[in-house]
């Protein structure tokens, strides 16, 4: 308060904060308010003790103080100042984190008839024109970049937001935005909510997933685009077509960052709703339902997956019929469901079907057929059936040359694919050089930090582990672990592959304490993310024991083992790889246990 009063003497400055309760917050915005309007702390005082006498009795979800001085000076700058009073409403409905003012531009797009929206898929051919009016002074000046500074410099100025210098951004504090949405007339809520929506729903782009050039747009804008959903859900009604999409695009987001659990949330929030407005049977709750047992699939709730998805396959051949594309995709993710949970046969049985189909409706070279040969491809080498996966992975990426060129993605991933292939059936030459011209390819389209380049690294460095060059191996994987917890932090499951890839090569190359502590911190990690039955979870707590056995503990090894081994078989088949995996490592430490001899267990490449 004193930085703006630096006058105001003692006395006075007493009673304005014995006023307001000494909350720092209302005494910073009252001393901006008092400096800037050159209004006398007398009027001030009273204005504020008749607004606060008002408030008596109210719900206690903010100080009445905080409520009484925002509401006092939007009330006496709304005659004047409209479009002020506008952009705070409208910020009411945004998120606590900085508002980029780049953002505010496309509410003339959204507001102002007949001007059409230029992606249809994201404003839904909404006009919005008669239910954004109230913001419509605001509308007035977004389009001209030094009539909107003014605005935002006159809000700074008055207390009511801060302005950080050079971030190009706008913060109200959570608590004021309570108070402005309760500020805003009920009548003008609804359209000033969907204004929000709309705003953010043009602004980002749906194409998410696997689509890292989007990504820090998103992290921008997803405190805000989570503060209008739950305003959404918060007041019961239906949402619109853009709260939908927003709930959708930024639960797929999520889940490309690795923030799993909060990506599920959304997704059921989103089927909830799609059951609630549509009812069942709708193609669009089915397809809600699907991603939904998708991720319960990722996160390792493969009973819970495997079930929806098998409603949903019923439900979606009778809604839309066995041909329909989004049938197929739906069949084709609870093969993987299968896959995931070791019933390999039910999985390339269902992989085989949709190839099939998809070979009869749409051809041998749609993009569509050439994924499904990737997927069968995929499960036979999950089954061991390495030439018969070896054989669709060489015509795969025939025909991605064919179609796309040598620097697609998708050719870069069928050689990556066709690599790891020539790695399991031990080519290791042609599965190396396969490798180090993927890596080099994706270095040069992709750049250094992208997803893809990580996982290419990643393959190369199992192939030099395999084929025994260790110091080559430890430096990529050192490298690429590096570039994974810069990226995308230490939690995303791309990250703990990535230190359990490590540690299996420190490992091998006799550096046991190095591999027992990254294993034992990756295993710590994984289980909060993923849980302790995730398959990858188990994965990790077999690698760990083969290294306590390594390093001469084995009774710690067979402990191990022993609760990885209930928990494998509580979460997956009995006949699924990781399980044979476990119970064959643990039968054998209890035998070498027992001998005089100490050799370590093998753990996969992952």
């Amino acid at each position: 308060m004193r930085s703006h009063l630096p006058d105001l003497d003692d006395t006075d400055a007493d009673r304005l904060a014995e006023t307001l309760e000494d909350l720092p917050l209302a005494l910073e915005q009252a001393g901006a308010w008092l400096a800037s309007t050159g209004m006398s702390l007398a009027d001030y005082l009273t204005a504020l003790d008749i607004r606060i006498g008002r408030l008596r009795g109210a719900p206690e979800r903010y100080p009445a103080v905080v409520a009484a001085a925002w509401n006092l000076a939007l009330d006496m700058t709304g005659p004047d100042e409209p479009a002020v009073v506008d952009l705070l409403h409208l910020c009411g409905f945004f998120g606590s984190a900085p508002i980029p003012f780049d953002l505010f531009p496309v509410l003339a797009d959204i507001v102002s008839p007949p001007v059409q929206p230029q992606h249809s898929r994201q404003h839904h051919g909404a006009s919005a024109s008669a239910d954004a009016q109230p913001l419509a002074a605001l509308t007035a000046l977004v389009a001209t970049p030094p009539l909107f500074g003014e605005m935002v410099h006159r809000l700074q100025t008055l207390g009511l937001a801060k302005v950080e210098p050079g971030t190009g951004t706008l913060t109200v504090h959570q608590l004021v935005q309570t108070v402005l949405r309760d500020h805003t007339p009920p009548e003008s809520r609804p359209a000033v909510h969907a204004t929000a929506c709309r705003m953010l729903a043009a602004d980002l782009s749906g194409d998410v997933e696997g689509n890292p050039e989007v990504w820090p747009r998103w992290k921008q804008l997803l405190p805000h685009v989570l503060a209008v959903l739950d305003a959404q859900r918060a007041s019961l009604t239906s949402g619109s077509d853009e709260t939908g999409w927003l709930r959708d695009r930024a639960a797929i987001y999520l889940a490309e960052i690795g923030q799993l659990n909060a990506a599920i949330d959304l997704f059921e929030q989103t089927l909830d709703d799609r059951l609630r407005v549509l009812g069942p049977d709708h193609p669009n709750t089915l397809i809600a339902r699907n991603n939904l047992a998708h991720n319960y699939a990722t996160v390792g709730r493969l009973d819970e997956a495997i079930r929806m998805q098998e409603r949903t396959l019923t439900d979606m051949v009778g809604a839309l019929g066995p041909d329909h594309p989004n049938t197929l995709f739906v069949r084709e993710n609870l093969a993987r469901a299968y896959e995931q949970a070791g019933r390999l046969d039910e999985a390339v049985h269902l992989y085989e079907q949709t190839l099939t189909d998809r070979l009869r409706i749409h051809g041998p070279d749609h993009p569509h057929t050439m994924v499904s040969r990737n997927n069968l491809a995929l499960a036979y080498d999950t089954a061991g059936r390495l030439d018969e996966a070896i054989h669709l992975h060489e015509q795969t990426l025939t025909d991605r040359l064919r179609i796309h060129g040598p620097d697609h993605p998708e050719t870069l991933t069928s050689r990556g694919n066709l690599a790891r292939s020539y790695e399991a059936a031990g080519r290791l030459d042609e599965a190396v050089r396969l490798h180090e011209r993927t890596l080099t390819d994706r270095l040069r389209i992709l750049g250094p930090d992208h997803p893809h380049t990580l996982i290419s690294r990643n393959n190369l460095a199992s192939a030099y582990q395999i084929a025994g060059r260790l110091d080559e191996a430890i430096h990529l994987l050192e490298q690429t672990l590096t570039d994974h917890l810069r990226i995308l932090g230490p939690d995303h499951p791309a990250t703990l592959t990535s230190r359990n890839n490590l540690a299996r090569t420190y490992k091998t190359a006799g550096q046991l304490e190095e591999a027992i502590r990254l294993y034992e911190q990756t295993l710590t990690d994984i289980v909060e993310v993923l849980g302790p039955d995730h398959p990858d979870t188990l994965l990790v707590c077999n690698n760990l024991a083969t290294a306590y056995e390594a390093a001469g503990r084995p009774d710690e090894a067979v402990r191990l083992y022993e609760q990885t081994l209930t928990r494998s078989l509580r979460a997956l088949s009995p006949d699924h790889p990781l399980v044979a995996m476990v119970r064959g490592n643990l039968a054998g430490t209890m035998k070498r246990r027992g001998s005089s001899g100490s050799i370590s267990g093998g753990d996969p490449n992952d």
